[in-house]
């Protein structure tokens, strides 16, 4: 009697195996690219986003605190820099925010002071666009800003 063996897989094993590292790989995607800090912002919000993590980035590098002062009225902002070599404007200007983008706080003004230790202090902002609305705001320890749709 002579005795046959199986030295592979069949196509549709293979294929099974592949659907199922597809699918895993569509569910882990966006949480590897949070951790890697790539950052897939929506227009509405990236504006005062790349702002903020601009300043943050200014508080690190530089060992200084950076205060940003946001107007939500107009957009307008002002970032200032205080320092060991002293105090001064860093950059102003006003945000280019899409068009039927608002920005709305509970203050007149929305003020962010980063530390150079990486921690911040800032208000929550909102961010009302055309279809959606979300909420801007920073974690105290770490930096890292959230913006959660409402």
């Amino acid at each position: 009697m002579i005795r046959t063996s199986r030295a592979g897989f069949t196509l549709i094993e293979m294929i099974v195996v592949l659907i199922v590292i597809g699918i895993t790989a569509g569910l882990i995607a966006p949480a590897i690219m949070r951790m890697s800090g790539v950052r897939t912002d929506d227009p509405e919000t990236a504006p005062v986003a790349a702002l903020l993590r601009a300043a943050r980035r200014q508080a690190l590098e530089g060992g200084t605190v950076v205060t940003v002062v946001l107007d939500p009225e107009d957009a307008r902002y002002r970032a200032d820099t205080t320092g060991p070599r002293g105090a001064g404007l860093l950059s102003e200007g006003e945000l280019e925010l899409e068009p039927g983008v608002t920005l709305e706080s509970d203050s007149i003004r929305v003020r962010f002071t980063f530390r150079p230790d990486g921690s911040v202090f800032g208000d929550t902002l909102t961010i009302r666009g055309r279809w959606a609305s979300s909420r801007l705001a920073i974690d105290r320890w770490t930096g890292a800003i959230h913006v959660d749709a409402r």
